[in-house]
């Protein structure tokens, strides 16, 4: 899957570095911070990236972008 950098926001287009996407699956017990922890992005970038609303949850079981 090719990554569209012109859907990216500037702020998000911070953190892209080889235009790879992971995509990954949220679970149960996952938080916005452990993403950010262990993706190295913000939230807000991840928000962003899947086309989800400021402030809102973790969307479990459904499958997250995460650009690298």
């Amino acid at each position: 899957m090719a990554m569209n950098k012109a859907a990216l926001s500037d702020e998000s287009l911070d953190q892209v570095t080889g235009g790879t996407i992971l995509p990954y699956t949220p679970k149960s017990g996952d938080s916005w911070t452990k993403l950010e922890t262990e993706f190295h992005v913000t939230a807000a970038q991840i928000r962003a990236w899947n086309n989800l609303p400021e402030n809102s949850p973790i969307p479990i079981g459904k499958t997250l972008d995460i650009y690298y």
